[in-house]
């Protein structure tokens, strides 16, 4: 037992805990990117289609963006919400540990 009184034994358990918060975070976040992916480039190839203006003044830049940019961010917010929900979930003994070893300080 540490001086903190947390085990080796709940240091793993939480190692654990953490790790399959993180791998759910890319999990949910994978699928949702992948979701707005589908929708924003069916909506992008609806427009190339039948958009003459779309065609005419979007090269394949701006276009790469409009499908990009919805992904990039659905992948990072739901992540992010994932992330934030397991840190609200994490015990007092842990954040405690947090606390002797400096982690939760504000410079």
């Amino acid at each position: 037992m540490s001086f903190t009184g947390i085990t080796a034994a709940e240091l793993r358990e939480q190692k654990e805990r953490q790790d399959a918060c993180v791998n759910k975070a890319l999990t949910e976040g994978s699928k949702t990117a992948a979701l707005v992916g589908g929708v924003s480039g069916g909506l992008s190839w609806l427009m190339k289609r039948f958009s003459e203006a779309y065609r005419l003044k979007f090269t394949s830049g701006p276009r790469t963006a409009v499908v990009v940019m919805p992904v990039f961010s659905a992948f990072w917010f739901v992540s992010e919400k994932h992330v934030i929900q397991c840190n609200a979930k994490r015990d007092s003994r842990w954040q405690s540990l947090d606390r002797v070893n400096g982690y939760d300080r504000t410079i």
